[in-house]
């Protein structure tokens, strides 16, 4: 289910740290490396790949990385869900 492959992007502990990390304010993959939420470059491509693909991000013409509007409020609801565990 698409839904689910959707929500699993969200799972991995980096991949989490990054959407934090972009409700907060667009990054590049260098700023994210910057920042220590990813070790590397290659890492930080294959993982907000990922969550492209799944369309929890989007990328503009500078090369940062953002959340895309329509998923915020999920988004959100998840982390909090979590915090709440």
């Amino acid at each position: 289910d698409e839904t689910m492959t959707n929500l699993a992007a969200t799972a991995h502990p980096v991949r989490g740290r990054i959407l934090q990390h972009l409700l907060h304010h667009p990054a590049s993959v260098a700023e994210l490396v910057e920042a220590g939420i990813v070790t590397s470059t290659g890492t930080g491509y294959h993982h907000l790949s990922a969550l492209q693909s799944a369309g929890w991000i989007q990328k503009d013409s500078r090369g940062h990385h953002s959340i895309r509007p329509k998923r915020v409020v999920a988004l959100l609801a998840i982390i909090l869900a979590m915090e709440e565990a």
